[in-house]
């Protein structure tokens, strides 16, 4: 009985060192695999890298591969294209194929529909968009002269229905009216009531009564007027669309104009790349931004503690408050429109935004020695703030694989 009970043990623990080592094995193949995928990933398509695998987005035969992609007209084929870049002049068609395959018909209706909107109505919103459009031209020497087209394909954002629709649709905001209600206000009421309190004596009250009647009449005209010239639903949410402009949200919209010339194909891939992916950069739930905030803090912190200790423990400076602007808009404005391009290939043909916070880790380790050098959070703030000579897909493969010099 012992011997026999002995070898069950014996052939129980071989069975088991055998599975684990089958384990670790497959284990083994995965990770090359994916450091594979990760490798084809962040293939860039600029000339003249040190160290760094043939580089096919720019030759004539991975152009071609591109050609056959737009004759096939696969949606599969055009995001596995763009994992490896795209060259310049095949951006507008592969982009156009991977964001809005199948809503050529509508597009254009749903785009004139909107423009006619746009004239016949203002919203409280329309000012918000155009300062941040004039803002952003002002500021940024490359995307000044898109301000208007920026600004209009804002506009149209604002009051696009579809986007209040979906399970990523932004909560509306409810009890908002145009800004030309106060046109039809009452102002003979408000007046009287202001006066008569100014003569007892209280100007408090004569302040209330002016708000609460501005309040009523403005509720009872703003209704007359949308069931005069528009639709209900939009006197119920204010922007139409449910999206509330931010300050940046223009430099969404300012690469896209080196791609396309018509206003038209600037607002359907814009409106496309907004749904898929934009909208979750000033998202607190699910993939937004706070998920790419926590993956950016915790890589640095694991990949360079002694970066993460200086900056944040000695020179009393966080990185997240560094790298923040960069995740919120995409890089846009931050690196180079050519740059940015790039970098959005990888995001549309891998369809994730986690490309985003590895590259703000790899910015950080690129300006390391520097960084540790610093003596004031000033002084560190500069160097990470100056990203125009960056090769983005260059620092991604740096700081993945341990390649050399990044610079372009």
């Amino acid at each position: 009985r012992v011997s026999v009970r002995k070898d069950a043990w014996t052939g129980c623990i071989a069975s088991t060192a055998c599975v684990c080592v089958c384990a670790r094995e497959h284990v083994q193949k995965r990770v090359c695999a994916v450091r594979g995928v990760l490798h084809s990933m962040l293939l860039t398509s600029s000339a003249g890298l040190p160290r760094c695998v043939h580089v096919l987005a720019c030759s004539d035969r991975w152009a071609a591969v591109g050609g056959e992609v737009l004759r096939h007209q696969r949606i599969e084929e055009g995001a596995a294209f763009l994992q490896r870049g795209c060259p310049m002049h095949l951006r507008p068609a592969i982009w156009r194929l991977v964001l809005c395959s199948g809503a050529d018909a509508a597009s254009g209706a749903v785009y004139h529909q909107l423009r006619a909107e746009v004239h016949r109505y203002e919203l409280f919103v329309d000012r918000l968009i155009a300062a941040d459009a004039r803002r952003m031209a002002n500021s940024d020497d490359n995307y000044f002269l898109f301000e208007d087209t920026v600004k209009a394909t804002l506009l149209l954002l604002a009051r696009d229905r579809r986007m209040a629709r979906g399970p990523t649709a932004p909560t509306p905001q409810h009890g908002l009216l145009p800004v030309r209600w106060w046109r039809h206000v009452d102002e003979r009421v408000s007046v009287s009531v202001c006066v008569l309190a100014v003569c007892v004596g209280c100007r408090v009250c004569a302040l209330v009564a002016a708000v609460r009647m501005l309040r009523v009449n403005a509720s009872c005209s703003g209704e007359a007027l949308w069931h005069q010239g528009s639709t209900a639903a939009a006197a119920a949410v204010c922007p139409p669309s449910g999206v509330l402009p931010f300050r940046g949200m223009a430099y969404y919209v300012a690469p896209l104009c080196f791609l396309y010339a018509d206003a038209a194909d600037v607002y359907t891939v814009f409106a496309a790349l907004y749904t898929r992916h934009l909208r979750h950069l000033h998202a607190m739930a699910g993939d937004g931004l706070v998920r790419l905030c926590r993956l950016f803090e915790r890589t640095l912190q694991a990949q360079h503690p002694d970066l993460f200790h200086h900056l944040a423990g000695t020179l009393g400076l966080a990185p997240l408050a560094v790298a923040l602007p960069w995740l919120h808009r995409a890089f846009s404005g931050t690196l180079p429109p050519h740059q940015v391009l790039l970098l959005w290939d990888r995001v549309l043909g891998w369809d994730s935004l986690l490309v985003l916070p590895l590259l703000a880790v790899a910015i950080f380790a690129y300006r390391k020695h520097d960084l540790l050098a610093a003596t004031s959070a000033r002084q560190a703030e500069k160097l990470l703030t100056d990203c125009v000579a960056l090769n983005s897909i260059a620092l991604l493969q740096s700081f993945l694989f341990g390649a050399a010099d990044c610079d372009t």
